[in-house]
């Protein structure tokens, strides 16, 4: 779940596509509530997240600039979005295509009366030109739906409904809706970020409002309903917010001194706050301890990763792949701690999805580590229908034939690249034609291929 700054974009048709509903929440052994309980690993003090200023910050939006270059491919992707079943891009001069799971309409394809077929291949969302995509949190399969923010800073959405994600300032009346409409905001929104089955804007003031399903605070209000509010409600933020970032129950926002808050589900930690662990229902607005020079907030459904203004990596939260690629298995942990990336490289990018994280390097490469089970760190053998290795707490391994990369995007079991020519590579599960390489199968893929469009 991640977002782009107004200042990182370089033309007048805006947009930020929000591709939700991730991976079913017992892949990474939640119950239906979002609930784990683990015995964390006692961690030392923990490392300093806070990196020094040694040198310059990654662009606002914490990737490449995918402008930098002209597009060499047709059609021009220019950014992408990843949840567990379907995924978005925004192509330069057309609208934006979606494609895998159309169960509950997220791919925007309208006008049919909820859900229709899911396409394999990417599919024309009712929407006019668009040039940037945003995505969303790789995090539960039951509430799938999309958004986007069009020229002049308006927000959709579209897709499920039923937890009030799509943000209409009405109580669902509709479960799901296939053609976009409009949230119960005012124009002028910059960023727009989506999670497990809520989502949040972020206005030129640095405002950030939050809607959707609210019951573990991830809406930083109360929702009237007490579960869920539809309609979208200022977050009290101790400053002015730069970046807001949603995962699975919780949500975070970079603020203008490079500190991070975060507020939510806090059950493993990925709110970055001590003490942790437990069953906790939802905790306040609060800043994440030892973190004080960030550019850049990448959040999965429960684990949570800062890139430093010096190309650092940290994480916390859950850790029961090795998501936090600490080179050992510490359950959860509530410190934010140092990931060593390969030497003499720095992250310009990252993202985190269900029971993975990936970095993207300063040099156009790849780097995965966690659950790998679906091929999603882009490396490792099939036999059987089992990737070796099954899982890595670090980041050893670079994914295979990936390289010029301009963003990296985690779904639920996949991941996506996309490439500086304009074109986007994938892998990982394929369960739903997630990859966009043609019809859905069982069958891992832990190398990268190109989307078919």
């Amino acid at each position: 779940m991640q977002t782009r700054s107004r200042t990182a974009m370089r033309t007048a048709s805006r947009i930020v596509v929000l591709a939700l509903a991730a991976a079913a929440a017992a892949a990474c052994g939640f119950d239906a509530l979002g609930e784990r309980r683990l015995e964390p690993v006692p961690v030392d003090g923990g490392a300093d997240a806070s990196l020094p200023d040694s040198a310059p910050p990654p662009p606002a939006d914490g990737g490449a600039d995918v402008d930098a270059r002209p597009c060499e491919a047709s059609p021009c992707v220019v950014d992408l979005a990843l949840d567990s079943t379907h995924a978005c891009v925004a192509i330069a001069g057309e609208p934006p295509r979606c494609w895998g799971d159309d169960s509950a309409g997220q791919l925007g394809r309208g006008p049919i009366d909820g859900g229709g077929d899911a396409s394999p291949l990417p599919a024309r969302v009712a929407l006019a030109a668009a040039d940037f995509v945003e995505t969303g949190g790789a995090l539960t399969a039951d509430h799938p739906f999309s958004c986007a923010l069009v020229a002049g800073g308006t927000p959709l959405c579209w897709g499920s409904d039923d937890l009030g994600q799509r943000g209409r300032g009405e109580d669902a009346s509709v479960v799901s809706a296939s053609t976009p409409a409009p949230v119960a905001l005012p124009t002028g929104m910059q960023q727009l970020a989506a999670g497990g089955s809520h989502a949040c804007t972020l206005d030129a003031a640095g405002v950030v409002r939050c809607w959707g399903y609210g019951e573990r605070n991830q809406l930083a209000h109360v929702p009237p309903s007490g579960s869920f509010d539809p309609t979208p409600k200022a977050v009290t933020l101790p400053r002015v917010a730069k970046q807001i970032a949603t995962g699975g129950y919780h949500s975070c926002a970079l603020l203008d001194d490079a500190t991070v808050a975060c507020w939510g589900f806090h059950n493993v930690g990925q709110l970055g706050r001590l003490p942790s662990g437990g069953v906790v229902t939802g905790e306040g607005v609060g800043l994440v301890s030892g973190v004080s020079n960030a550019a850049f907030v990448a959040l999965g459904w429960g684990h949570s990763c800062v890139v430093g203004n010096d190309g650092g990596l940290a994480c916390f939260g859950l850790d029961s792949n090795g998501q936090l690629g600490r080179g050992v298995f510490v359950g959860f942990s509530a410190v934010a701690s140092p990931v060593t990336l390969p030497a003499g490289r720095r992250a310009v990018d990252a993202c985190a999805g269900t029971s993975h994280t990936c970095a993207l390097l300063d040099d156009g490469t790849v780097s995965c580590w966690g659950e790998n089970d679906k091929g999603q760190l882009g490396f490792g053998s099939v036999a059987s229908g089992l990737v070796t290795p099954p899982r890595t707490n670090a980041p050893t391994e670079l994914a295979t034939g990936v390289a010029g990369a301009s963003k990296v995007r985690c779904g639920g079991s996949h991941t996506c690249a996309l490439l500086r020519s304009g074109e986007v590579t994938c892998w990982g599960a394929n369960d739903a034609a997630q990859l966009g390489r043609g019809a859905p199968d069982a069958v891992p893929h832990p190398l990268a291929a190109r989307v078919l469009f």
